[in-house]
């Protein structure tokens, strides 16, 4: 390296001008400087309105606490964090298992969104947004008609502040936590409907090949971010076990609701297919005195004395604009519904 050419001088002493020469040694001297750069350091993290570069990355620990879905058995979640200073970008994170685990995410601003992954009966719509990001009934059997979604748990933590030292996030109570271990703790909870039918004392059931169940009025879609059903009109269909020991039909399927389970009416129907290939239909209003809500999101449907009839006393295929039924049965020409084919000998 080449230096431009200079002469040597002798440094005056600062004892030749009166002064007092100050002696720092090297450890006061770090000490110092560490004192500066804590400070800087703590009021950084304490200004919520400081904004900083999107470049710098920053490690992040995710705790699932299942106080509330203390049962649930989940593969994997999915996490969304959702840009809430306009600088950073929405970032997605998989997460195997329902433990949780660690992120590389830049420092920023943000709103997330945390769902399990493992629902083959769910797709996961409008991810760009925050306020619109929401989950979806995938398969359809027809045009109104959707089977069980699976239970799907999830939640929310408005406001995660990541910064260079720690996190600071709301919790849904309202409160303010900080943590300088970076790390964020959220609390998932069931946010689909399960929606169990029993029915019992049923007679008919030796000629019965299939049986499954259309429940009116569900809702096919739910935003993660409010936990709002959408889609309502829509019809959840679902397999039901005969348990012919016991004369019985039950069996569960999962949609969305409101928190509180109102659906009025629940309109309830059962569809046969008997052995013959003929398969039936019929429709049950149901009273206040069938439902049973056990909690916000776990409903037990009951119907008891249950008559399936047989190829000889069910009625025959329409003809023509006649729909001809016997005790409530109609004939379905085509079977659409009978895809399920579960027995409990």
């Amino acid at each position: 390296m080449c230096h431009d050419a200079f002469t040597l001088s002798r440094v005056p002493q600062p004892e030749e001008y009166g002064m007092t020469p100050l002696l720092i040694d090297m450890t006061t001297c770090i000490r110092i400087i560490a004192g500066i750069l804590c400070a800087i350091s703590v009021y950084g993290c304490t200004q919520k309105e400081l904004v900083f570069p999107g470049e710098e990355m920053a490690t992040v620990s995710v705790r699932f606490m299942w106080d509330h879905a203390e049962e649930a058995s989940v593969d994997g979640m999915t996490l969304y964090f959702f840009s809430a200073d306009g600088i950073s970008k929405n970032w997605r994170f998989d997460i195997a298992g329902r433990d949780g685990g660690k992120i590389e995410i830049p420092i920023g601003r943000y709103h997330m969104v945390a769902c399990n992954n493992d629902l083959p009966g769910i797709e996961i719509e409008n991810a760009d947004q925050y306020s619109s990001i929401s989950a979806t009934a995938r398969r359809w059997i027809t045009t109104g008609t959707f089977t069980s979604t699976g239970m799907l748990y999830g939640s929310t933590v408005d406001d995660i502040y990541v910064t260079p030292c720690g996190v600071a996030y709301e919790t849904p109570s309202g409160e303010t936590k900080e943590c300088d271990h970076s790390l964020v703790r959220c609390f998932p909870d069931s946010l689909s409907t399960q929606y169990t039918v029993s029915i019992t004392n049923v007679s008919g059931l030796e000629h019965v090949r299939s049986v499954s169940a259309l429940l009116s009025g569900e809702a096919s879609a739910l935003t993660l971010a409010e936990h709002l059903p959408s889609g309502f009109g829509q019809e959840l269909s679902f397999g039901l076990l005969a348990d012919r020991t016991d004369n019985r039909l039950y069996g569960s399927g999962c949609a969305f609701n409101y928190d509180d389970g109102r659906m009025e009416p629940y309109i309830l129907s059962i569809i046969v297919m008997l052995d013959t290939g003929k398969s039936l239909k019929k429709t049950i209003t149901l009273t206040p005195e069938n439902i049973n809500i056990l909690s916000r999101h776990n409903v037990i449907i009951n119907v008891n004395d249950f008559e399936i009839p047989d190829e000889s006393d069910s009625p025959p295929e329409d003809v023509g604009d006649i729909n001809v039924s016997v005790d409530g049965w109609n004939v379905i020409v085509i079977d659409i519904y009978n895809t399920y084919n579960n027995w409990k000998v």
